[in-house]
């Protein structure tokens, strides 16, 4: 016969341990869930914060952008970037960022051992608030970096300042305060354009605000003294129809400016003097061309 008591006490200690494994499974039913390698992965391409919360690291997200952004903002403001130096490295932060964006998230969940606990941060309708959160400041400065990272890049479309920046031509300008406020005659600069409203090109000042410009068939002249630019193929001089300010005195603020290649180039002889509102930059370095010989600082006349 079996002892009451020992039934009771068997009794007492399956409960005791069903009680105890209850709340064990549930646990590890909430916090098993493991980091698939390959969802980080495409998670790191399509939007590294993202990829970086579903591995549990989200001081990654936000830190991995904000560091670049400083490290690139401090090459913009010493004036790095806008070197052939500083422009490549820039370069190679980005190429670094973009796979560290991709790979880290992808080793972290390879890396986990276990099961994964989930952080606050792992629901849903987090991940979406994540991108908007990092990712629409980070696209607001890069959209505004010239009045905030010292800096703009461009890519010439057209061979209108040919032979010194050609079509095709990637190039980085100074867009600091300090540089715009000191430009003088001879600095190549990147202006919008008058007649074609949020158009941008990339044009030489040839004068400044004070200064009496004259084109005849001489040639041009500033303050009655004829400009040589043996460098520059093409002729001051266009089609009457088209030239229309070959006569002009430059207010304070105004600068006049032509193309290199002045044969193919629409400038202040076609559009009028440009204010110093309308400038957006210095260009300053050639970072990648077709032809290497034009790669470095761009040389003022």
């Amino acid at each position: 016969m079996h002892d009451p008591l020992d039934h009771s006490l068997g009794n007492l200690d399956y409960l005791d341990l069903s009680d105890r494994a209850r709340p064990a499974a549930a646990a590890l039913r909430r916090d098993g869930r493991s980091r698939k390698p390959w969802l980080a992965l495409l998670l790191g391409i399509l939007c590294s914060p993202v990829a970086f919360a579903y591995v549990g690291r989200l001081a990654w997200g936000i830190g991995l952008p904000v560091f670049s952004i400083a490290v690139i903002a401090v090459l913009g403001w010493t004036g790095w970037m806008q070197s052939l130096f500083g422009a490549r490295l820039a370069i190679a932060i980005g190429l670094t960022h973009l796979l560290a964006s991709i790979l880290l998230p992808w080793w972290f969940a390879r890396a986990q051992r276990g099961a994964y606990r989930l952080r606050w941060y792992n629901r849903w309708y987090v991940y979406p608030l994540l991108l908007v959160a990092i990712g629409v400041p980070v696209g607001i400065v890069f959209e505004h970096r010239e009045p905030w990272l010292g800096y703009a890049t461009f890519r010439v479309p057209s061979n209108s300042m040919a032979p010194t920046i050609d079509e095709g031509d990637f190039f980085v300008a100074d867009t600091r305060p300090g540089t715009l406020a000191a430009l003088k005659v001879g600095d190549i600069v990147v202006c919008e354009s008058i007649l074609r409203q949020g158009e941008l090109a990339v044009r030489r000042i040839v004068a400044m605000g004070g200064q009496h410009v004259v084109i005849d068939q001489q040639g041009l002249r500033v303050d009655n003294v004829l400009q040589r630019h043996d460098r520059q193929p093409g002729v001051d001089v266009m089609e009457k129809k088209w030239m229309m300010y070959p006569d002009v005195v430059l207010e304070p603020n105004q600068l006049y400016l032509m193309g290199d290649n002045r044969s193919k180039s629409l400038d202040s002889r076609t559009e009028g003097p440009f204010t110093r509102a309308q400038i957006h930059g210095k260009a300053t370095t050639i970072w990648w061309s077709s032809s290497g010989y034009r790669l470095g600082a761009i040389p003022t006349l």
